[in-house]
């Protein structure tokens, strides 16, 4: 098996250039959240759809506002109340209101709406005696969207804000790009089946689950079972077969060094797939690989749940968004000053960090060993060799 190292930069590349799953479905809009939109949708209709009150209050024609504009008092004749659902055909004359909730229709000729707390009412009327200053209060048609406008482009990962505009212009369905399958795989030999009986020498395969966890976190649909594979490359072997017919992505944990049992590089090889890289230039992942085969990738994971997770989200979690069409899918990196001085390294390296803000300033700071990442503001680093001083900058990615 020939060595070829790359770049992570240009190892994801390489791997976004693989389109994504070609097939669509439809799903309900209430079904729509965190589905990736297939295709541009329009609004069929202006949102709204006509003058709306934007609060509790009483609608005025265009010569009475002037009026109160003004400063003078004025007095009003109260004609009927309108409630939101509601219409009222007849337009509103001088020297009378209308009563009005919030989003009632208003009125043919209402110009504003006074609030409420602003004016006294005495019995069928309402006196203004004071000036009154400030908006319409009024909400135009196509304030919100204008007929034709995209309301949600394809590529667009769909968030409750998507889905409720979409609702809001009457759309019941959207078509959305499917989930992509992934087949996991955990190799080793040492690893035992959970709910088994653990005998010397052996671990639980608890990688199955955290792939599993992480691939459901990328919006995947995760293939796994909780029995590993044994170091053998005929079993190897079947078990890709597996994974190369019935997924869209192999993610396979362990067997990445070159000892005698890490057999996953041979075996990608004899089910007929190409070896794009065979390791990362950072650590971990030295010997990360990735193999194509009829435009599906397989990536293959050191062992360790740390260099997983690690590797899994600059990598694999953007390979796995691309593939159900998300533009942008690999989220920002920032560039952050270290908070404190470090041991430099010799090599590239990911490492857990946290985010600090004080005092108006950004910061990361290097997690200990077994000290957990925070919830809110955990941070995947990518440190250059030699980084390590205070006031360094460094690739920084929230953790989603």
């Amino acid at each position: 098996m020939q060595s070829v190292s790359m770049a992570l930069e240009a190892a994801l590349d390489h791997c976004l250039t693989i389109p994504p799953v070609a097939d669509f479905e439809k799903v309900c809009i209430g079904d729509a959240r965190n589905r990736v939109c297939a295709a541009d949708i329009h609004a069929p209709a202006d949102i709204p759809g006509f003058y709306r009150s934007l609060v509790d209050g009483y609608a005025v024609t265009k010569s009475d506002w002037n009026l109160i504009k003004s400063g003078l008092p004025v007095k009003l004749q109260l004609n009927g109340e309108i409630a939101a659902g509601e219409i009222l055909a007849t337009p509103l004359s001088p020297g009378y209101t209308t009563r009005v909730m919030t989003g009632a229709h208003l009125p043919p000729l209402s110009a504003a709406v006074l609030k409420q707390e602003d004016v006294y009412r005495v019995r069928d009327s309402i006196i203004i005696q004071e000036l009154v200053l400030g908006k319409k209060n009024i909400q135009t048609p196509d304030s919100v969207v204008k007929a034709g406008e995209v309301i949600t482009s394809k590529g667009e990962l769909l968030t409750p804000s998507h889905t409720e505009r979409l609702a809001s212009a009457g759309i019941v369905e959207i078509l959305v790009y499917r989930r992509p399958v992934v087949h996991i795989i955990n190799t080793g030999t040492e690893l035992v089946q959970l709910g088994q009986s653990l005998p010397p020498g052996k671990i639980y395969n608890s990688n199955c689950v955290l792939l599993k966890g992480l691939v459901e976190e990328a919006y995947g649909r995760a293939r796994a079972e909780l029995s590993a594979v044994p170091d053998n490359l005929e079993a190897l072997c079947r078990k890709m077969e597996i994974g190369w017919s019935d997924s869209d992505l192999l993610l396979i944990s362990g067997g990445t060094a070159e000892g005698k049992y890490d057999l996953v590089g041979e075996a990608l090889e004899k089910t007929g797939a190409k070896l794009l890289f065979t390791g990362l230039n950072i650590r971990p992942g030295r010997s990360t690989t990735a193999a194509l085969r009829k435009n599906k990738l397989a990536i293959n994971l050191p062992g360790s749940p740390g260099g997983i997770k690690l590797l899994f989200y600059v990598l694999v979690e953007g390979i796995i968004k691309h593939l159900q069409g998300m533009e942008h899918g690999t989220g920002p990196w920032l560039y952050l000053p270290l908070d404190g001085c470090y041991q430099p390294q010799k090599h590239r390296y990911l490492c857990w960090g946290e985010l600090i803000a004080n005092q108006g300033k950004v910061t990361a700071r290097l997690l200990k060993k077994g000290e957990k990442s925070p919830r809110e503001t955990g941070l995947v680093l990518d440190i250059e060799a030699g980084q390590g001083r205070e006031g360094d900058l460094v690739r920084a990615r929230l953790i989603p």
